[in-house]
C-alpha cells in the first residue's frame, strides 16, 4: 500500500528497501530460519516452564532469560558463521568438487545438535549444578 496510509515506507521495487533489508538479513541454509525459530520456541517454553516449576520469583526472570540466551546463542552464532562460509564457497568455489566437499562439512552441524543438552548446560552455568539442573533434566 502506498501513499499516506502506507504501513511500510518502501515499495517492493525500492532500492532503499532492498539495501536496508540486506543489512539485517543473513543467508541461512534452506529451512534453517524456520527451524531455528521452532527450536527457539521450544527452548524458551522449557526455560519458562522450569522457572515456573521452580517457583522462581519474578525477580529471577532476567536470570532465566540469560539462561535461554546462553543455550541458544552458540547455535545462532554457528548458523551465522556457516552462512558466511556458504556465501564465500558459492562466490569463490562455484560448485567445484572442493566446494561441494566444503559445503558438506560446513553443514554437518545442522543434524548433530542437542537442544536439551544446550539448555541443561546453560541452566547449570547460570544457576549451578543444583536442584534447578535436576529440574531441567526432569523436563527433558
Amino acid at each position: 500500500i502506498e501513499g499516506e496510509h502506507a504501513l511500510w515506507p518502501y515499495t517492493p521495487s525500492s532500492k532503499k528497501q532492498t539495501s536496508k533489508l540486506k543489512t539485517h538479513t543473513s543467508e541461512k541454509p534452506p529451512g534453517q530460519g524456520a527451524s531455528q525459530a521452532i527450536e527457539d520456541a521450544v527452548i524458551l517454553a522449557l526455560t519458562l516452564a522450569a522457572a515456573a516449576a521452580a517457583d522462581s520469583p519474578p525477580t529471577e526472570l532476567p536470570q532465566w532469560l540469560r539462561t535461554y540466551q546462553a543455550a541458544r546463542k552458540p547455535r545462532a552464532d554457528q548458523a551465522a558463521s556457516a552462512s558466511r562460509a556458504t556465501g564465500e564457497a558459492f562466490n569463490n568455489l562455484l560448485f567445484s568438487e572442493e566446494g561441494m566437499r566444503f559445503l558438506q562439512n560446513a553443514f554437518a552441524w545442522i543434524n548433530t545438535n542437542d537442544l536439551f543438552g544446550d539448555l541443561a548446560r546453560a541452566v547449570e552455568g547460570e544457576f549451578g549444578a543444583d536442584a534447578r539442573l535436576e529440574l531441567m533434566k526432569s523436563l527433558m
